[in-house]
């Protein structure tokens, strides 16, 4: 086409027809504009539609990786429950004169001090920081997903910190009292009677219990933040894949 033009102009020019020949140029530079014009929509159009998979893509990981996030704090909150039911069910007996140790309790006193610990997946997380945050464009969800990494999570390592202190802070005192069977989470007191006035041994079940439940409060508020993070990156990547 810019040929075509070329031979044109040179004729107009032979011709002495220079206002013909100025038209042609004109037409030429438009058509020349509208060809880069056309070249750069139809780039951007192929960079918006990579950045558009690229945010899909991990979306979807996010997905994943949270809905995991959100079994495993399930199991983390029912495993705490059984410990802070049994630390309760401990208390309550020995608070009874009348009460005896029975073997349904083994269970119970070999897991006064045991902790469930919460390791979030974050593979997805880590990608989306490497390709740059606002990958996610999103500003809303951006924000909820990088709270929860950064804020709700992190807290949770330290939560696992002061779990692990506790166990070992309790671990000798316990074990002088307790023996422990031939399954390691079943122990037996070498004297049940003589815990019910056992005042370091009650005041220690008693912050552990305490202890146990202020962190089961924090799961539960983890839970909850996990899973309305899972429910807004559903619905973007539905937004998006319309």
């Amino acid at each position: 086409m810019i040929k075509f033009f070329r031979k044109i102009r040179q004729k107009m020019l032979t011709e002495n027809k220079f206002s013909k020949y100025l038209l042609y140029a004109i037409g030429e530079i438009i058509l020349v504009v509208i060809g880069i014009l056309i070249a750069l929509s139809i780039n951007n159009w192929n960079e918006n539609r990579k950045e558009s998979n690229l945010e899909l893509e991990i979306l979807s990981g996010l997905y994943n990786d949270i809905a995991n996030n959100k079994i495993k704090i399930d199991n983390l909150i029912s495993r705490d429950s059984i410990i802070i039911t049994g630390n309760q069910h401990i208390l309550s007996l020995l608070k009874d004169n009348n009460s005896t140790f029975n073997d349904s309790l083994q269970f119970s006193f070999g897991n006064i001090n045991r902790y469930q610990i919460f390791f979030p997946q974050q593979m997805a997380y880590e990608t989306l920081k490497s390709k740059g945050l606002h990958s996610i464009k999103n500003d809303s969800l951006r924000k909820q997903i990088i709270e929860l990494y950064d804020e709700t999570y992190l807290v949770n390592s330290h939560i696992r910190d002061l779990k692990s202190e506790v166990y070992s802070n309790t671990y000798n005192m316990l074990n002088k009292r307790l023996f422990t069977t031939k399954d390691i989470d079943h122990k037996i007191p070498n004297n049940y009677n003589d815990l019910k006035g056992d005042t370091e041994f009650l005041n220690t079940l008693s912050h552990i219990t305490a202890e146990n439940e202020n962190f089961q409060n924090y799961s539960y508020m983890m839970l909850e933040k996990t899973i309305t993070v899972i429910t807004e990156i559903d619905k973007e990547i539905k937004r998006l894949k319309k």
